[in-house]
């Protein structure tokens, strides 16, 4: 849970992040999050700035006024046929 407290590998440093991030090409599966390195502490702290901005601002004026629209079978059936999860 990246909103818990957070121990890095083969130290006792705490740092509370609701951020990760990871080099892709070094670390595909993800096991080392490059914010808990020291020298990352200040890259850590803008990001998790950057991601309170953006989530404290108000949700966008055409999000709450949208209208359900029915799809027919095949109109499901085409959108699942590109890659889109349809119920």
């Amino acid at each position: 849970n990246p909103n818990a407290l957070r121990q890095k590998a083969g130290s006792q440093r705490l740092r509370r992040s609701t951020s990760l991030l990871y080099d892709l090409r070094e670390d595909p599966l993800e096991q080392n999050d490059l914010l808990q390195r020291e020298e990352n502490d200040e890259r850590a702290t803008k990001l998790d700035a950057m991601v309170d901005e953006i989530l404290a601002r108000p949700p966008p004026p055409w999000r709450n006024d949208v209208e359900k629209v029915e799809l027919s079978d095949m109109q499901k059936g085409q959108l699942r046929a590109i890659g889109y999860a349809i119920e």
